[in-house]
């Protein structure tokens, strides 16, 4: 009896993946809703119904032509894959403008991998023969490239909100070098409480390196994705279920702060396998959660792949899953994307919702803040010619006018802390996007603030390129 009811709830869980992407919002939502309740799917139902109603003001061409081609996760507005070639003249005004600023976050790239991931387009790589070798050529010219920095903007004068490392797989590194880069990386003028972010895979965390970063950080970021081994196998990840819940709890018991990465959407991944990992984390019960959905993201393995992905309104029901089961295991909603326990994230809140300007050192390291967004170069190669001639390497950049001013301040709150105030947008571009979100429900206004509804904070990034998209038709 229990094994027909398990796979009657499977069948009717393959079943709303199966509905028509093609049908109206409402529609598929009242057909999924119909199918989780009559296979006794709470967790489907509650998120069905929390879909349901905050879509139900959007026209019914809404989600055509959205989906994993089409999507981006804006890390920056807009997006650092997105930007004109670089100028001098832009170089020159993104150097005063972050000069001006009393304040910075810093970021440090680590370009190294034990594999490299099928979904993966970041700047990196799996280690060769010459690891060693390529470690210390490549931080000497990261510390160089730090210096041209602080030649050029004052940056030991300049309190520090954050500190990361990212990559690439910064736990690649053999212990020596991990603790020699996370004490220079850190060798800033430091904020109070400043947040210090180191990320790591599950299968390249050993006790050696956890306890490490248990002392030279305030948060390790695990990037688990999924707790299904044959997904993780797909994706070429370094470690299978069982590994990264070891990981996960390791890091748990020497940092104050752990978070773990989790992607929904990707090419196979079924319903099932989705709800089976969202319980299995509730169960592990990190501090903190974040959740992104999956985009074909151009230069990584899979971009020329065909597979079959989920569509958007059948991501978007995966995102309300993930939204229930959070809530109810007692995390709550941050910066978009960000389900947290009880604990604030200094990082995100000073870097979109306060403007600080960012700063990546690196290959490939990029920057942004209310008034730029900059890329360097990817060549490993050129970046090292560059800084060996004492040139900061900028390759893209976009220094914003009034109008784009205005439209990263009103993006950046909004992923921060959900609202913001309207008292300095008088862009009629920005006035009249606004205008379609209140009429969609996505944004609710009060007197002169802009609040996101549910609808809003899980349409977010489409949302922004709707904003984009106006500037670039002006």
């Amino acid at each position: 009896m229990q094994k027909q009811a398990s796979t009657q709830k499977q069948n009717s869980l393959n079943a709303i993946a199966r509905l028509s992407p093609t049908l109206p919002p409402k529609d598929f939502f009242e057909r999924a809703g119909a199918l989780a309740s009559k296979s006794r799917l709470p967790l489907v139902q509650r998120a069905v119904q929390r879909a349901f109603a905050a879509f139900k003001q959007l026209p019914d061409d809404y989600f055509h032509e959205k989906g994993v081609e089409t999507y981006t996760f804006h890390a920056t507005f807009p997006h650092y894959t997105e930007l004109p070639s670089a100028t001098e003249q832009d170089e020159r005004a993104i150097l005063q403008s972050i000069r001006a600023s009393p304040a910075v976050s810093v970021y440090y790239h680590v370009p190294f991998c034990e594999s490299k991931c099928l979904y993966c387009s970041f700047s990196s790589k799996a280690r060769g023969r010459n690891a060693r070798e390529e470690y210390s050529l490549y931080f000497e010219t990261v510390w160089r490239e730090r210096r041209l920095w602080d030649a050029a903007i004052d940056l030991s004068e300049k309190t520090v909100t954050s500190v990361y490392f990212g990559g690439g797989t910064p736990t690649v590194l053999p212990v020596r070098v991990l603790r020699e880069v996370l004490k220079k990386g850190k060798d800033v003028n430091l904020a109070q409480g400043a947040g210090v972010t180191c990320e790591a895979s599950p299968g390249t965390l050993s006790r050696e390196k956890t306890r490490l970063l248990g002392r030279e950080t305030t948060r390790i970021s695990l990037g688990v994705q999924s707790f299904d081994d044959e997904l993780l196998a797909f994706m070429n990840r370094d470690h299978n279920a069982d590994g990264a819940e070891r990981a996960i709890r390791l890091a748990m018991a020497n940092s104050p702060h752990v978070n773990v990465d989790l992607i929904y959407g990707f090419p196979t991944q079924s319903f099932q396998q989705w709800i089976a990992t969202l319980e299995r984390i509730c169960e592990i019960s990190p501090q903190s959660i974040t959740v992104y959905r999956y985009w074909r993201k151009h230069g990584s393995a899979w971009f020329k792949e065909q597979f079959d992905f989920a569509h958007e309104m059948l991501a978007r029901l995966m995102y309300f899953t993930a939204l229930e089961a959070l809530e109810r295991a007692g995390y709550s909603l941050g910066p978009l994307h960000w389900f947290l326990k009880g604990t604030s994230n200094n990082e995100y809140t000073s870097r979109w919702g306060e403007g600080v300007p960012n700063i990546g050192f690196g290959v490939a390291g990029y920057g942004s803040s209310r008034n730029f967004v900059f890329r360097k170069t990817s060549r490993a190669s050129e970046y090292a010619e560059a800084i060996a001639k004492r040139l900061i390497p900028f390759q893209h950049a976009l220094v914003f006018n009034e109008a784009m001013q205005q439209a990263s301040e009103l993006i950046g709150q909004l992923r921060a802390f959900h609202k913001t105030t309207l008292a300095q947008v008088s862009n009629a571009a920005i006035l009249a996007t606004i205008r379609e979100w209140v009429g969609q429900s996505l944004a609710e206004k009060r007197g002169d603030k802009l609040f996101l509804t549910e609808g809003g904070k899980a349409l977010f990034d489409w949302m922004e390129k709707e904003l984009l998209k106006r500037f670039q038709c002006e």
